[in-house]
């Protein structure tokens, strides 16, 4: 069973950090530009780089206990 919200727990990355390294479209199937919207929590969502920066990404072997302890 997993845990409840907790806020202070809870981290997002700006989607469109190059860093993440998703190559989104541009156009729509008709050539048409698309206009990107995200949400206010996303626009202020830190990069990869300076979640990491900031430490709150998670350590690999606090992930690992955490999905071992869920199997």
């Amino acid at each position: 069973m997993s845990s409840g919200y907790v806020p202070n727990r809870k981290h997002g990355n700006n989607p469109l950090d190059p860093e993440v390294g998703i190559d989104w479209p541009t156009v729509d199937r008709s050539g048409s530009p698309l206009n990107v919207i995200l949400s206010d929590k996303d626009t202020a969502a830190p990069s990869l780089a300076e979640a990491a920066a900031g430490r709150i990404l998670p350590e690999y072997d606090m992930v690992r206990t955490w999905v071992d302890g869920v199997r």
